[in-house]
């Protein structure tokens, strides 16, 4: 028994030590090894996880890091691996970077200071909002005339005026024909003369997707502050931004920080949030559009992972004056001078001239402008900049131009700086002549100030808002006119406005004063009473007014009095807006103490319209519009970006003015007021015009017969529910989905049956039965007892 006691003390001794030296050996740590060994591990860096698998090196118990891995976490590297050949870096050898290693879930855990992280996150604030595009099922081609009258009756005197655009669109792709002509008859006891111009024919043809325009006849070129528009007749191409009108083209708004952990950053512009964003550790950068004119402050609350806060102001000056950076705008005429516009038709100068103006984003900060102008003897040339003056310091413009036109020669400079804010606003502006400056439109008549100064301070309190201008402007030869002009104006809690303003004639020594009073009443009428006075006499005024809602139409009126020392006006108008266009008519008198007369006026304008083999009557049309059809049902409501606009006709058609060119329009119909047998496959669409068309939207709605029976077989049994009806007495069940079925005691429902025989499929048979013509009955229709044969 001791013996056996004694082997297996001596075996499980044994055991014992050779399990030691086991257990020793496996817990040797990896880094006494010599050999590199190559881990690929998971990296969380400044307790935020990595999308990326770093490369490392384990060696003589040192941890090195791939010089890879460091440049994709934006991690400097150190002076001593500045060499490229450089592969892998001591970790210890990296600046303010501490580590963990957690070899038991192949992670590492790097924390660094944010001055050593060389890379910028950015977020963007906003959603970049995509191009809308034309949907060419709803782009047709179509002509309209828009026409305007304007009549007026006495006793000894008749006139009319009006004025037209015959347009042809869809032309191509995007391709519109405009022609535009006013003209004037009036008859008196003596004699009657008539008199019409064309004004405007021209050719376009817009290129959306990169925002350029080209015109071929009449047009206007573009000017600048320091340059002025000439009327040209050839070819004109330029830049259009409001061919996209998402696209922001201002510079953003951009603010900067620092976090060492993960955060969350809220973004506030005068107090009001703009957004909150997710920031990894680094600095970061988030833009936003946009949303201030002038002074403005910002905030950043950043909150780590640990909670704790803290608050980054930042001061703004927003402007719509600049072009972000890389951006340009541009545009370029070249033709022929028109000459007497509005008073004569195909009068063109006979040399040809260009104008050309160009301007470019150079910075955030900075946009630069240049303009030139080229004729026979004249040569024009001029450059301008735009410059923001740091986050509150306003917005500063300069520009100076040349120019020789035969044996003359002169320059003009300009300086202009406006600042404002919530509170203040400044504005100031002068352009001076030297020499004898000439532009195209000097050459035809048109003359150029010699000097011109515009100054406005206003600022806005308690007390109301303050404002006082100050305008000089000289032309060659003539005395200068100066002007002073002062205005308050107070809006009380019940939006009563009241206005006073005066204004002084420095030339001709005269102060004219105005004040006014308006109340607002229900139903959106308002009364204004007023006060006109000068140095010789004054006027009181009375007018009392109904607006006419432009969405809905309605009824509108006004009354207005005026009276002063010799003279009382009275006039009283009433005027309707309905989907065929808007018409109003009035009736004035004039007294004035010695003799009196009665004027009668009318006014109407509208549009017809030509497109899908219609001829529609329809509102003016500036812009873009929408043909509506709701399949020949009538007296459906149709809504415009959720605003009411009218019913389809008794052919389900409305034509909707007032559509944005170029933009999401949302078109929808109101299905409440249908009767439930109808189906409506749709209830909003989306319509994308382009400039100057017509979109044709068309809501599918049919009207749903149902169809109720029941089948029976010849032994009069019900026919057994679960049963198929089929089309067709060809039944493939693989590739054919049945009508419907057959429900308990052989009732069976139809939704508007297109075929007059249908079958059943039975167990060991098909059978089959007629349904009746149905074309002239609608809603829920009951067929009884029917036989299937």
């Amino acid at each position: 028994m001791k013996t056996r006691m004694g082997w297996c003390s001596i075996v499980l001794i044994t055991f014992c030590c050779i399990t030691k030296v086991q257990a020793d050996t496996t817990s040797v740590s990896p880094y006494s090894s010599a050999i590199a060994q190559e881990l690929i591990l998971d990296i969380i860096l400044n307790q935020s996880k990595q999308d990326i698998l770093g490369q490392f090196l384990q060696k003589n118990n040192q941890l090195l890091i791939a010089r890879e891995t460091l440049e994709q976490l934006k991690i400097r590297l150190p002076q001593s691996a500045d060499s490229a050949s450089t592969d892998y870096v001591l970790l210890e050898d990296v600046p303010s970077l501490s580590y963990e290693y957690d070899s038991l879930n192949q992670r590492i855990y790097l924390n660094v200071d944010v001055e050593a992280l060389n890379s910028i996150s950015r977020y963007q604030a906003y959603t970049a909002i995509e191009p809308a595009k034309i949907d060419p099922n709803q782009d047709k081609p179509g002509t309209l005339l828009n026409y305007d009258f304007y009549g007026q009756y006495s006793a000894d005197a008749f006139t009319l005026s009006g004025a037209n655009e015959y347009r042809v669109f869809g032309l191509g792709e995007g391709g519109i024909f405009s022609l535009s002509a006013n003209y004037n008859y009036s008859r008196s006891n003596r004699e009657s003369n008539f008199n019409s111009q064309i004004l405007d024919i021209f050719w376009q043809k817009d290129f959306p997707e990169r925002m350029l325009s080209l015109k071929i006849g009449d047009d206007q070129s573009r000017q600048l502050n320091w340059s002025r528009s000439t009327r040209i007749s050839g070819l004109s191409f330029a830049k259009n931004f409001s061919l996209q009108p998402y696209r922001i083209i201002t510079p953003l708004e951009s603010f900067k920080g620092q976090v060492s952990l993960p955060s969350t950053v809220d973004l506030f512009i005068n107090g009001l949030k703009q957004t909150t964003q997710q920031v990894v550790p680094g600095k970061f950068e988030i833009e936003t559009v946009p949303v201030l004119s002038g002074t403005g402050e910002a905030q950043l609350i950043l909150t780590d992972i640990n909670g704790q806060q803290r608050v980054v102001s930042f001061s703004l000056y927003g402007t719509n004056e600049l072009l972000q950076k890389g951006l340009d705008d541009w545009s370029l005429n070249l033709g022929y001078t028109r000459l007497d516009y509005g008073q004569s038709s195909f009068r063109y100068d006979q040399d040809m001239v260009a104008n050309g103006t160009y301007r470019y984003g150079l910075t955030q900060d900075l946009t630069i402008e240049s303009h030139i102008e080229l004729a026979p003897e004249l040569s024009l040339l001029g450059g301008g900049v735009v410059q923001r003056l740091g986050n509150r310091a306003g917005v500063l413009n300069a520009a100076y131009a040349y120019s020789q036109y035969q044996n003359s020669e002169g320059y003009i400079y300009q300086l202009g700086y406006n600042w404002s804010s919530r509170y203040l606003n400044f504005f100031y502006n002068t352009l001076r002549q030297s020499g004898d400056f000439y532009d195209i439109a000097r050459i035809h008549g048109s003359i150029f100030p010699e000097r011109s100064d515009q100054f406005f301070l206003g600022f806005n309190n308690p007390l109301g808002q303050f404002g006082a201008s100050y305008v000089y402007q000289q032309y060659s030869f003539s005395v200068p006119n100066q002007f002073l002009t002062f205005n308050w104006s107070y809006s009380f809690a019940n939006s009563i406005f009241l206005n006073l303003s005066a204004n002084y004639d420095l030339n001709q020594e005269n102060t004219r004063y105005f004040l006014s009073l308006n109340i607002p009443l229900e139903k959106r009428r308002n009364v204004n009473l007023s006060l006109q006075q000068d140095q010789n006499q004054e006027k009181w005024s009375f007018n009392a007014r109904q607006s006419i809602p432009r969405d809905m139409g309605g009824w509108g009126w006004q009354v207005q009095a005026d009276v002063s020392e010799d003279n009382r006006n009275l006039q009283a108008q009433i005027g309707k807006v309905h989907n065929y266009g808007e018409w109003s008519a009035g009736v004035q008198n004039f007294n004035s103490g010695q003799s009196s007369s009665t004027v009668t006026t009318g006014t109407a304008n509208g549009s017809i319209l030509m497109m899908k083999n219609s001829l529609l009557p329809m509102r003016r049309t500036y812009d873009s519009f929408a043909l509506i059809s709701t399949s020949k049902v009538p007296d459906v409501p149709v809504k415009l970006e959720n605003r009411y606009i009218g019913k389809t006709n008794k052919n389900g058609i409305l034509v909707v003015d007032a559509l944005n060119s170029y933009q999401h329009n949302q078109i929808s119909i109101d299905p409440l007021e249908l009767p439930v047998d109808y189906h409506i496959e749709t209830t909003k669409l989306n319509a994308v015009p382009r400039y100057g068309s017509g979109v044709y939207i068309e809501f599918p709605i049919y009207q749903v017969k149902t169809v109720q029976m029941i089948l029976k077989d010849k032994r009069g049994d019900f026919i057994e529910a679960g049963s198929n009806i089929w089309t067709s007495p060809e039944i493939n069940t693989e590739t054919q989905q049945p009508l419907t079925i057959v429900a308990h005691e052989g009732i069976v429902y139809l939704e508007s049956p297109k075929n007059s025989k249908l079958y059943v499929q039975q167990k060991n048979s098909v059978c089959s039965f007629e349904v009746p013509d149905l074309s002239q009955k609608n809603g829920l229709i009951d067929l009884g007892e029917l036989v299937c044969e």
